[in-house]
């Protein structure tokens, strides 16, 4: 894997500094390298725009923000290591019946 895998509702991959800034400081201080960092995303309402999206009306994040933001993440993932333990981890897939909305209308 060359590059950080981004899963996440948001298709927050197609960011390019979410894809390298916040992998390579927390890679720096881990001493890992940045392509074996795993990043989960979501996603928001109530935050901070950190894409140019019509409702940030299409202006840049807040460098600030951002700053905080991989700081945050280098902490966390400090204290993730710090507190290491064995784990299991389960793959399962699904169905639901609650609607989706799509570019295509609502499914």
């Amino acid at each position: 894997m060359d590059v950080p895998l981004l899963p996440g509702p948001s298709g927050l991959c197609r960011w390019a500094w979410l894809a390298n800034r916040p992998p390579g400081a927390i890679g720096r201080r881990l001493g890992l390298p940045a392509s074996h960092i795993l990043l989960n995303t979501s996603h928001t309402h109530c935050g901070p725009a950190v894409g140019t999206w019509a409702y940030a009306d299409y202006r840049p994040p807040g460098s600030l923000y951002l700053s905080e933001l991989e700081a945050a993440s280098v902490e966390a993932a400090c204290r993730a290591r710090e507190n290491v333990r064995e784990a299991t981890l389960w793959a399962g897939q699904g169905r639901t019946a609650l609607s989706e909305m799509s570019a295509h209308g609502i499914r």
